[in-house]
């Protein structure tokens, strides 16, 4: 009997870990992904602007290739 009530929570507590765990690691996946958007979204900014900056120095070297 005393056998029987250990196997239980011992299988008590290896269920309880196993869903700490699988909760700790989506929440590392949402963190994960939530930190990757961030940094897509800053590059996408950076990469917008440097592309403005080409696009008008094309524009200014065709304005000044007349003069």
């Amino acid at each position: 009997e005393k056998a029987r009530t250990i196997m239980q929570q011992t299988q008590a507590q290896e269920k309880e870990i196993m869903e700490k765990t699988m909760t700790n690691a989506k929440q590392l996946r949402d963190d994960a992904d939530q930190y990757a958007n961030q940094v897509f979204d800053h590059l996408i900014a950076n990469v917008g602007n440097a592309l403005q900056v080409v696009q008008q120095a094309k524009t200014e070297l065709n304005h000044n290739k007349g003069k």
